[in-house]
């Protein structure tokens, strides 16, 4: 029997949105969203948020999270990698039932609007393929052969590829896929190891989610919703 639980890290103190993880978005906090997908996902047995803030902590509750613990501020910085706080997870899940969950099911508090049938869709995806390490959900993502960047102190183009690929025909070129935070899913195998995804990354195809990083981004996520919803 696969032990799956969501993981929902959400840390205080955002700044590109300011409270960003509590923040109305169509009447209710930007965070229910992704705890309501964990709780109604089928296959997801135990929905949890891991958060350094009471004030993130008291509201998920109120939405049926569990929020066991604070998260130590050590593991909640600007700069903290995510394996951090799922390994810390881990630790206290082990400590308090004696063993690990398979699968967490990582749902991101600042994409909203997911589909549960995409949810469930990736759990089983992953589930039939044993070998994979993890599943990152991608979207299709332009012509990334074709960019540039311009280099620090100069005003010309620098090709990130080989520049044959900008003589090539679009339809000639590999299509390329951009991670986007609809929903990952993480093994604890691997995570024990020390790795966040591994070496074999199941790749799920989803549509393009709403990402709220800016003021900006959370209006369009209120037009987009009114929409949705």
């Amino acid at each position: 029997m696969h032990k799956i639980v969501a993981v929902i890290p959400a840390r205080g103190g955002s700044k590109g949105v300011v409270n960003k993880n509590i923040r109305d978005l169509c009447g209710q906090p930007l965070i229910a969203y992704s705890i309501l997908d964990g709780i109604r996902c089928k296959s997801i047995e135990e929905t949890y948020v891991t958060t350094d803030c009471p004030d993130i902590a008291q509201i998920s509750m109120k939405y049926g999270a569990e929020v066991p613990f604070l998260r130590p501020k050590k593991y909640a910085q600007d700069t903290s990698p995510d394996i951090e706080w799922a390994q810390h997870f881990l630790s206290w899940y082990k400590e308090r039932y004696s063993t690990y969950p398979e699968y967490i099911v990582h749902l991101r508090a600042t994409t909203p609007f997911k589909k549960l049938e995409v949810i469930e869709a990736a759990i089983q995806k992953i589930k039939s393929e044993p070998e994979a390490t993890s599943l990152v959900s991608v979207e299709e993502f332009g012509e990334v052969y074709k960019s540039f960047t311009i280099p620090k102190n100069s005003q010309y183009l620098s090709p990130i590829f080989d520049i044959r690929y900008h003589l090539m025909p679009r339809q000639s070129l590999e299509p390329t896929y951009l991670p986007n935070g609809y929903v990952d899913i993480l093994k604890t195998e691997t995570l024990l190891k020390g790795s966040f995804h591994g070496d074999k990354i199941l790749a799920h195809v989803v549509p393009k989610v709403c990402e709220i990083d800016t003021e900006a981004d959370l209006e369009y996520a209120e037009f987009k919703g009114n929409q949705f919803l």
